[in-house]
């Protein structure tokens, strides 16, 4: 009896370690399953450790995404890239085209800590001078265009990246947080653009 008891334990114990390995495993390393390079990278070097850049340049490949910082086009163009562990890969931009605004949203099956999957959505609509204004403001709020590209303190197992790029003429920004508590002026700039997208996240899949 006291045999069948101590095995019952043993074996609870190691299906518990396993979860907790599962839950602790840093996101990044997770990625160790794409065996080739990128077919482009979408960050200059320098701005991000070369796995990393490569990580996200996977799956901005798999959501159909450009390469915003050498493009030659005169748009103001942000992009919040949304890789969440455990959940779809999405991306959204919003864009200045002269004295028009246009947002456009994507979002691939796969999940941000594996591979992307295939495209699900890829929509775009008008957005007005005062949505765009607005962001104008987040933005400033955040002191975009002056905040370091990473922060050492953003960091943790799981969780999700936040990308956020801004591009104009012959200017380019890149940061990239870890899961930025709700709040923080990093959140509201980037759920602004996710609030003006028609996609339902459930409350405990946003992190």
């Amino acid at each position: 009896m006291k045999k069948t008891v101590f095995i019952a334990l043993l074996l609870l114990t190691c299906a518990n370690s396993k979860s907790q390995v599962k839950q602790a495993f840093p996101i990044g390393h997770k990625i160790a399953i794409f065996k080739k390079d990128p077919a482009k990278i979408y960050f200059p070097k320098g701005k991000l450790d070369d796995f990393t850049n490569k990580w996200y340049s996977i799956q901005l490949i798999g959501l159909g995404e450009p390469v915003l910082y050498d493009t030659k086009s005169t748009d103001e163009i942000y992009r919040f890239t949304w890789l969440r562990s455990f959940d779809h890969p999405i991306a959204i931009s919003i864009i200045k085209k002269g004295n028009s605004f246009l947002l456009t949203w994507k979002e691939c099956n796969g999940s941000g800590g594996h591979e992307p999957g295939k495209i699900i959505m890829n929509k775009q609509r008008a957005i007005t001078k005062a949505d765009w204004d607005f962001f104008q403001y987040r933005l400033k709020q955040l002191n975009f265009w002056q905040l370091p590209t990473t922060d050492p303190t953003s960091t943790g197992a799981d969780g999700a990246k936040w990308l956020l790029e801004g591009k104009k003429p012959n200017q380019y920004h890149v940061t990239d947080r870890w899961t930025p508590g709700v709040g923080t002026d990093y959140y509201k700039c980037c759920d602004l653009l996710l609030s003006l997208t028609d996609l339902k996240i459930k409350s405990d899949r946003k992190y």
